[in-house]
């Protein structure tokens, strides 16, 4: 898997685009948290100030704006549906029917969040399908490729089985690193970065403040990560050098059982011989 494309070698255009709409809904996934608190931002001070009697304008203005957050998030996923209130700003109303408003926009978010992430996970999921499909294909391609004294040469019972179990772990392997490991990762990165930079937006003091403590929070991840790495590393090592002890071990138990057994089957077979 170490050439040209290294992942993603058997990816085709299809997807490569199943993979670019994934990716940008994963981004979408990763922006809608840090999006809609800068736009709540601006709707809770509002509400926090001292004049009860909220314009409808505010609402509104706060309102749209997480309209177009919804929007986005939807239109990272390439949603072709989309939905949008209008409301009317003849008139003034009290900050419980405000509010009522705003949880109905809000609603809104959270509607077109949702088709988002589930149009994320089919994307990944669908080419993860489709690439260890065709790798599990190249494989037997190559096989049926092998001229007859190939298969004369090798084990049936444990060369075989032991490359079909191994090229199938990989493929499963690969088809998990693809379908969750990396669009989850994307969405995470992605949420990390913007709300960074939503945290600047809003305060920057407070956000230059508290970077310096997230650094106790990313090192200490990134050294777990680390360890769990070279444990997972050492001990597939460990298993593989145990599995080719035992298989030894067991090809020497059939070697000396079919030395011990030979006089029999010798016997066995004179039996019907004589009578022939």
């Amino acid at each position: 898997m170490g050439t040209k494309y290294g992942l993603f070698r058997f990816a085709d255009g299809i997807d490569k685009l199943l993979m670019f709409l994934g990716a940008l809904g994963s981004i979408g996934e990763g922006l809608a948290a840090p999006m809609t608190m800068y736009m709540l931002s601006g709707a809770i001070d509002a509400f926090g100030t001292a004049d009860q009697s909220i314009a409808n304008e505010v609402v509104g203005k706060y309102g749209l704006r997480l309209l177009y957050v919804a929007f986005g998030v939807g239109f990272s996923c390439f949603l072709e549906t989309a939905m949008r209130s209008n409301s009317s700003n003849h008139h003034k109303t009290g900050i419980g029917r405000n509010f009522e408003k705003l949880e109905y926009v809000y609603g809104y978010v959270v509607y077109l969040t949702v088709p988002s992430d589930i149009s994320e996970g089919l994307c990944w999921t669908r080419t993860a399908e489709r690439q260890t499909s065709r790798i599990r294909m190249e494989y037997l391609k190559s096989v049926l490729r092998q001229e007859v004294g190939y298969f004369d040469n090798q084990d049936a019972s444990s060369t075989t089985f032991q490359v079909v179990s191994n090229i199938s772990a990989g493929a499963h392997t690969i088809q998990d690193v693809i379908a969750d490991k990396i669009p989850n990762s994307v969405a995470q990165s992605s949420a990390l970065i913007f709300g960074v930079i939503v945290a600047f937006l809003l305060s920057w003091r407070i956000a230059l403040a508290f970077s310096s403590f997230a650094l106790g929070f990313i090192i200490p991840g990134v050294g777990f990560g680390k360890l769990m790495m070279d444990m997972g590393i050492k001990s597939k090592d460990a298993y593989g050098v145990a599995g080719i002890i035992i298989e030894q071990a067991i090809s020497n138990i059939r070697t000396v059982y079919s030395y011990v057994e030979s006089r029999k089957q010798l016997k066995s077979s004179a039996v019907p011989l004589r009578k022939a």
